[in-house]
């Protein structure tokens, strides 16, 4: 497909020269032929491998609400500025809750994965960047 310009690793069906300089690199895309560009339909089952020609866009929101991505504390951000800072520990959100909790200055909520963000939280900080003490959570790194 590419001639000599491509030479060592194969991957995508296509041997690839690995760790080029930054010229090899231009001497390598400059001997291919400009990519064709045009766009077809074709079917679910034969979509395999090709690329998108636009944004596909889903037509709900899923999920319905914002949810943390990771175990850890959902915090304001600015009370989190210098750090390490302590916050008292105001309540646990796990996933599928439908909880009231609201984060207020100085606060932290316990979040699980998938949980929904409490109100006036926004942003989460991991929990292996924490220390828990008697109800209250020392913030040890950024969210």
């Amino acid at each position: 497909m590419f001639g000599d310009a491509l030479k060592g690793v194969t991957r995508l069906g296509v041997n690839m020269e690995m760790n080029v300089s930054i010229e090899r690199a231009v001497e390598i895309a400059s001997s291919i032929a400009a990519l064709d560009l045009e766009s077809e339909q074709a079917s679910l089952e034969s979509a395999h491998g090709r690329i998108l020609a636009e944004d596909l866009v889903s037509k709900v929101d899923d999920p319905r609400f914002d949810n943390s991505a990771m175990d850890g504390w959902a915090v304001i951000e600015s009370d989190c500025k210098t750090l390490p800072v302590t916050l008292q520990i105001i309540d646990t959100v796990q996933a599928g809750d439908e909880s009231d909790v609201k984060v207020v200055s100085n606060t932290a909520c316990r979040i699980m994965t998938g949980a929904p963000i409490p109100s006036g939280a926004d942003a989460i900080v991991m929990v292996e960047d924490s220390k828990v003490n008697e109800g209250l959570v020392e913030i040890t790194g950024p969210p």
